[in-house]
């Protein structure tokens, strides 16, 4: 990240992939995120679809995936994990009242995350899961694209109508490829890359806990 970049934030907001932002901000704040990426899982050309239409499709069409456990946006391709009940053997219940439920509830939690993005100083975090791989390995080890990195930042300073914003990129090290070459990296503003090892809970913990901190956010009750 450039130096001159003041690392002081005052908002955070997950842009996927899984819910372990999600996950380690309720842990940290003792209180809920808001952004339609939290419980989702959200491919980087999903994201990028969603954010191009501002969420049109949401939920407009499904099909059942994971072995009927989850959904999968027909439209998006990313993946409604949470947001339908299930029966007991964990398989997802969809009628049109549930699709319904999914497009206002997502609909209103993106139009919630833009409009806070846009009156705030915001720290979008995009965490890759261990499990992710770059869509051409035999290309490149880049799991994200320069040209994916480039419309993302762009379409967030569209959406916002400001640049006082930044992108940390969170992996672990237990994911073997790069997030981006680290040429892009460098060149690009509001921009940061991040890694760090789940060997123990008590690891992982103290990774998000000093990433909070090292971008100005305490814990409640150190306030």
């Amino acid at each position: 990240m450039p130096e001159q970049e003041n690392k002081i934030f005052s908002s955070i907001i997950s842009l996927g992939s899984h819910c372990e932002p999600s996950d380690h901000y309720r842990r940290f704040f003792k209180q809920e995120p808001s952004s339609p990426f939290d419980w989702m899982i959200t491919p980087i050309p999903s994201l990028i679809k969603i954010l191009e239409d501002d969420g049109a499709q949401f939920g407009l069409g499904i099909t059942p995936a994971m072995d009927a456990t989850s959904a999968l946006c027909i439209n998006y391709g990313c993946y409604y994990h949470h947001e339908f009940d299930k029966t007991s053997d964990n398989k997802i219940i969809v009628t049109e009242q549930a699709l319904k439920n999914c497009r206002d509830k997502l609909s209103h939690k993106y139009r919630k995350m833009i409009s806070i993005a846009k009156e705030t100083k915001p720290l979008f975090i995009r965490w890759i899961h261990p499990a992710e791989r770059p869509a051409d390995s035999s290309a490149e080890n880049f799991i994200f694209t320069s040209t994916q990195v480039k419309r993302l930042m762009e379409l967030i300073q569209l959406k916002l109508g400001h640049d006082d914003f930044h992108i940390a990129f969170i992996k672990t090290v237990e994911n073997p490829h790069q997030i981006m070459d680290e040429n892009l990296s460098n060149t690009l503003s509001r921009n940061s890359v991040h890694s760090y090892s789940e060997a123990t809970k008590e690891i992982v913990n103290q990774f998000w806990d000093q990433f909070y901190i090292q971008y100005g956010f305490n814990k409640p009750d150190a306030i």
